[in-house]
């Protein structure tokens, strides 16, 4: 199937440009944790959150330059099977999601998220989340 192209918004333009300048950073990262404080089926969290993925087309569009001219495509949703992370502490969820949202995105063709599923020792858990600012408005 052949991508078909469309052109950023100006917000999308002035979100682009800042990564110009200020390349290579986290200052477009967005992101925070759930935590459940109940036993989690964690095979139904992974289902839920790539249904939330695959109904919301802005968190699956890619972003590459043509001719020189920023343009972003919707890519096909696949199934992700998503990293399930041990944590002691509701402290490690946090500082697990700050080194998470710490940590830039390559910005060209690829995913503009990064979501991890975490897991407490009692069987509670959560997720933690990262969205590049492109992708989250």
């Amino acid at each position: 199937m052949e991508k078909k192209y469309y052109n950023l918004t100006s917000s999308q333009n002035s979100i682009w440009l800042t990564e110009e300048y200020i390349s290579n950073t986290n200052i477009n990262n967005v992101g925070g944790y759930l935590y459940i404080n109940e036993v989690v089926n964690f095979d139904a969290l992974n289902k839920a959150l790539n249904l939330y993925i695959e109904k919301n087309d802005a968190l699956r569009f890619r972003y590459c330059l043509d001719k020189g001219i920023p343009k972003q495509y919707l890519a096909n949703y696949t199934f992700i099977n998503f990293k399930i992370i041990p944590v002691d502490t509701i402290e490690d969820m946090q500082k697990y999601t700050q080194d998470l949202i710490n940590t830039p995105f390559k910005i060209t063709d690829s995913d503009l998220f990064n979501i991890n599923i975490l897991k407490f020792p009692n069987g509670h858990g959560g997720f933690s989340a990262n969205f590049h600012h492109l992708v989250s408005d």
